[in-house]
Order: C-alpha cells, then structure tokens, then sequence
C-alpha cells in the first residue's frame, strides 16, 4: 500500500497529475425574424373633419390626432396610407351613394424626435403613398397624426338639402420594411 502511493505521490509531484474529464458540446443558434407592427390608438378609430361655418369652408379644416399611430419594427421601416375605397360613401334619405371628393391630406409627426425619421404629408387617395421614412430599427415610436380637409369652399358643393351631410371613408395604414 505505501508503494502504490508513492507512486501515485511521484505522478503528482512530477507535474503528470492525471485528471480524468469529461466534456461535451452542444451549439445554441440565434433565430432572428424581422418584426414590424403598426397600431391606431384605439380610441381614435374615428376622425371626423366638421364644416360649421363660412371660414371652415374658405380655410379647411384640420383635427390633429395626438399619439395616433405606434410602431414598433426591428429594421428600417416606411408607414404608407391610402383610402380603403377609391370613392367616399353619402347617405342620402336612406340610400347610399358614392361620391368623389377632394382628397384629405394626412401628414405625421414624431412625439419625440427621432433624427433619422422623415415625414411627408400625402393626399389620400386609393394607391400607398409614403407618409413616414425611417432607416432604422423603432422599438416603440408614436406619431401624432393631423388630417386636413381642403378649402377655397370646394367642401360646399357637396351639401345636400338636409341640414347636415356626411360623408366617409376609411384610412388605411400599412408598413412596410425600408
């Protein structure tokens, strides 16, 4: 017994200390998927443009729509809008029509500012027209969102004989990886 360890002692004090192990591997990948989404505030599913009086009808009108639009993308992204139908819809004494009108002009701004985002204001009409550009990944961005009706009392021609017309559309947004 004293000879084994002794040799064991002599194997260790040599520096050749024999260790057993074990090791195994295993590889782990990382899946990356684009992600974009693109949200209306839902208590403003509605904007409703309203011509009162003589100067709505001289100026237009406008409504801004704070904290509006809320987009969240893992790349460079763009946000277009365009109506959901090429004409709006008038209900008359019960009847629905379809009515071409001027076009609503819709433009965005960023609640806090971020340098590489690019706005343009559109005129909303049936093709996807570019309203906000940014070339790079938003984890969470919100937009206000002003809609503007037109002037030069082009509105007036579509006032019917009751005392208050309505006409509609619906916006539609969409976005898209830059």
């Amino acid at each position: 017994m004293k000879n084994l360890f002794r040799y064991f002692s002599v194997l260790c004090i040599a520096g050749s200390c024999l260790t057993v192990t074990a090791q195994q591997s295993a590889r782990v990948h990382v899946v990356l998927h684009r992600v974009q989404n693109l949200t209306v505030n839902p208590t403003q599913q509605t904007t409703t443009l309203t011509y009162k009086t003589l100067d709505d009808y001289q100026n237009g009108v406008e409504v801004l729509q704070k904290e509006h639009l809320n987009v969240f993308s893992t790349t460079g992204y763009v946000v277009k809008v365009r109506l959901g139908a090429p004409r709006y819809h008038q209900l008359i004494a019960g009847n629905e029509e379809q009515v071409d009108m001027p076009a609503i002009r819709i433009s965005a701004q960023s609640v806090a500012a971020q340098p590489l985002t690019e706005f343009t204001p559109q005129f909303a009409g049936a093709t996807n027209e570019t309203i906000i550009s940014n070339r790079s990944a938003s984890m969470t961005e919100v937009f206000d969102v002003r809609y503007q009706g037109p002037g030069n009392n082009v509105m007036s021609r579509f006032v019917q004989g009751a005392e208050v017309t309505e006409l509609s559309n619906t916006v539609v947004y969409s976005i898209e990886a830059r």
